[in-house]
């Protein structure tokens, strides 16, 4: 067998083994759609490649040609989507789902109604290359720093368009019939550099969703389960990190302990049930009322502790005021069962020279106050 036969086969069990991979963490891992979109992708490629070895079984070389990159184009639009999904974007928009018909359609007149031999074959690298670079920017719109991973993709992907382009304009100018020279070129540039592009961008792939595992694992390890905010630890993590900063800034940090007033109660009377949507309406209202730059962890079964950065005693009382006035007219209901909530809050300044749990020990004495003057109410620590 030639070389290029042993590349074909090489690729074909790679793509295999890769889609094989993909359908396995997505059926016992995490069933996140891209890393479904990314097994098929690989599935298709295999397929397409399987194919390609039986085309002298074909009745017609046309029919071949048409199937086969019609497989090409459906592996492509199936990558791309795994990124947008990834990237919380639609799957398929109608802008993807028309391109790749037209592309198709294109290819069929130029195989069929049209024959040229340098236009029907220029279609599917071009497209290729495009979708990959597509595939960059995609992954590039995310806010957050890009891994390591991610720039593997991206230069695989741009590798991959150079390689596309060039096989393409090859393919192109062989003209309306095939020529043999520019053929051979074409061939030895898609063949010959696509299987290590395509093992790369594989591995990369798995990478990537072995890096978003890793990252949802720390988060949950972070994230308290019911209510989606910080649990203690993560809490204590990102407001030393808060407080350093605001250290180099010399801005002021302020400190608010909340506690769902008879909360036990609530328990009792209507059951964990009834209680865990009344925690989640109660951290809701904190989301919803405190700015994107605070920190907010529920530390405890119904308290919670806020880190207000830039923030005043003044200031902080303010914005604690008019939250315990928002949680006063909060109501929560399940079936014919309600309740009006209340809370209590315990303000302290996180000063320069304070720990994290000394400014937390100092709000919870503001709490206390609050509670033996009622609750429902804010109090401030003053030393």
């Amino acid at each position: 067998m030639s070389g290029l036969i042993y590349l074909h086969i090489s690729q074909l069990l790679t793509g295999l083994m890769l889609a094989v991979i993909f359908g396995l963490v997505w059926k016992t891992i995490d069933r996140k759609q891209y890393i479904l979109f990314w097994a098929f992708s690989f599935l298709v490629l295999t397929l397409g490649g399987v194919l390609n070895g039986l085309k002298p079984f074909f009745p017609s070389r046309d029919l071949y040609w048409i199937i086969v990159n019609a497989l090409s184009l459906i592996a492509q639009g199936l990558g791309l989507a795994g990124f947008r999904v990834r990237a919380g974007r639609k799957a398929f928009p109608n802008a993807l789902l028309i391109y790749l018909l037209a592309i198709e359609l294109v290819l069929i007149w130029f195989t069929i109604v049209m024959p040229h031999a340098g236009l029907k074959m220029v279609l599917i690298p071009f497209s290729g290359a495009i979708m990959a670079l597509v595939g960059c920017k995609v992954i590039m719109s995310k806010t957050s720093p890009l891994h390591a991973a991610e720039w593997g993709v991206i230069s695989v992907y741009v590798i991959f368009s150079i390689a596309q382009f060039t096989a393409g304009t090859f393919a192109f100018m062989q003209g309306v019939e095939a020529d043999p020279y520019y053929n051979e070129l074409y061939r030895q540039t898609n063949f010959i550099a696509m299987p290590a592009l395509f093992t790369g961008l594989g591995l990369f792939t798995v990478l990537i969703v072995t890096d978003d595992l890793s990252t949802r694992m720390k988060k949950l390890a972070i994230t308290d389960q019911l209510t989606g905010v910080l649990n203690r630890r993560g809490f204590e993590d990102a407001a030393i990190r808060a407080k350093a900063m605001a250290d180099r800034k010399q801005t002021p940090t302020t400190v608010v302990v909340a506690d769902i007033d008879f909360f036990k109660k609530i328990n009792d009377n209507f059951g964990h049930r009834f209680g865990d949507k009344a925690i989640k309406a109660f951290t809701k209202k904190l989301e919803e009322t405190i700015r994107d730059t605070d920190i907010i962890g529920r530390v405890g079964g119904e308290e919670f502790v806020i880190l207000m950065q830039d923030t005043d005693l003044d200031d902080c009382t303010e914005v604690t005021e008019r939250l315990r006035a928002e949680v006063d007219a909060l109501n929560v209901t399940s079936g014919k069962k309600a309740i009006n909530l209340t809370a209590s809050f315990g303000i302290a300044m996180f000063n320069r020279d304070e720990t994290l749990e000394q400014a937390v020990h100092n709000a919870d004495q503001a709490l206390y106050k609050a509670k033996d003057n009622g609750r429902n109410r804010v109090e401030v620590y003053l030393a």
